[in-house]
């Protein structure tokens, strides 16, 4: 006799088998959960307003990044201050900054910033202005508006320095660069130490002009970006590949300038041509082939890092023994 589907002896047979099964099928799930891996977070790179930083941002408009397997978070701030307080928050994984910035977070935080690329180095982009009428007057007494504990207190003390008066001589006023502009243009500061696409603003709409400049102290100011330790170790691929699209950037702008330039530009408030300017007048772009040499035992890089950690020293800047020595990609 034939027994149908719904037999007592084909249930008991599925009931048998069913603890089989099940045991099976959650092998397989445990098996699949086991080279499952879960989405990695975006790394997130913070810069502010400065020409040579820009292609980081090209690099995300353009598909760089995405073209490279990486998820990058590009995060925007308005000075240089406002960057290197995130990153020793823990908020950024990456940071583009100057010498300044990388020393103060090493002695004040406890964070491991390590120097993976140079940007550019400044030589002439980043000014002491002075309206036109006042550059007869001493500088003693002035009142300097700057970004204090970053590369303004730097440019300033290099200043005072070849001028023969020292920090206590003048009044420090600590602004932001999106103040400065309000603060010149109300005579509320004398002299503003900053850079593009401030300067180039105070210079055309204030009858302004430099009275010093990174041009006078060559290789000094040098423009980095720095990723974690902790993410050069767990994702050096995507660090890489971060750097790849980076200098990717830089040229396929020389080759798409006017595309290029308009769109660095615009994040910055300016014309493509005012961009171009800021990019070529007093900056100098270190390009991928030319890395190697910043990062040679003896380098500019690392004689940059001596001049910077003594000068932050002796303006009460860094308190804690320098671990500089160990923050240089090797």
């Amino acid at each position: 006799m034939l027994t149908t589907s719904h037999s007592p002896l084909k249930k008991t047979v599925r009931e048998k088998l069913a603890p089989f099964i099940s045991l099976f099928v959650f092998s397989i799930a445990l098996s699949s959960c086991s080279v499952f891996e879960p989405p990695k977070s975006p790394i997130r790179i913070g810069i502010n307003a400065w020409p040579g930083y820009e292609f980081l941002y090209l690099a995300k408009v353009k598909g760089f990044y995405e073209r490279e397997g990486v998820d990058v978070q590009i995060v925007e701030f308005d000075s240089l201050s406002d960057g290197r307080r995130a990153y020793e928050r823990g908020n950024l994984d990456a940071l583009a900054c100057t010498l300044i910035e990388h020393l103060l977070i090493l002695d004040s935080s406890n964070r491991n910033p390590i120097i993976a690329a140079v940007a550019d180095y400044s030589d002439g982009a980043d000014v002491a202005v002075m309206k036109t009428g006042s550059q007869s007057a001493s500088l003693e007494g002035a009142r300097i508006g700057l970004e204090n504990q970053s590369l303004g207190i730097y440019m300033l003390y290099r200043l005072l320095e070849r001028e023969g008066l020292s920090l206590k001589d003048v009044k420090i006023k600590p602004l932001n660069q999106s103040i400065i502009e309000s603060q010149f243009c109300d005579d509320e500061i004398d002299v503003a130490i900053s850079y593009p696409p401030t300067s180039i603003k105070l210079i055309q709409d204030f009858d302004a002009s430099s009275v010093f400049s990174s041009s006078e102290i060559p290789g000094e100011v040098v423009d980095i970006i720095v990723f974690e330790k902790s993410l050069l170790e767990d994702r050096a691929k995507e660090a890489d590949s971060i750097l790849k699209a980076f200098f990717d950037a830089q040229e396929w702008a020389l080759q798409n300038k006017e595309e290029a330039f308009a769109i660095m530009g615009d994040r910055e408030g300016l014309s493509a041509e005012e961009f171009g300017i800021a990019l070529t007048d007093g900056l100098a772009v270190v390009k991928r082939g030319e890395q190697d040499a910043f990062f040679a035992e003896g380098s500019s890089l690392v004689k940059a890092l001596e001049k910077c950690d003594l000068v932050l020293r002796e303006t009460g800047q860094l308190k804690n023994p320098g671990r500089f020595q160990s923050s240089i990609l090797r």
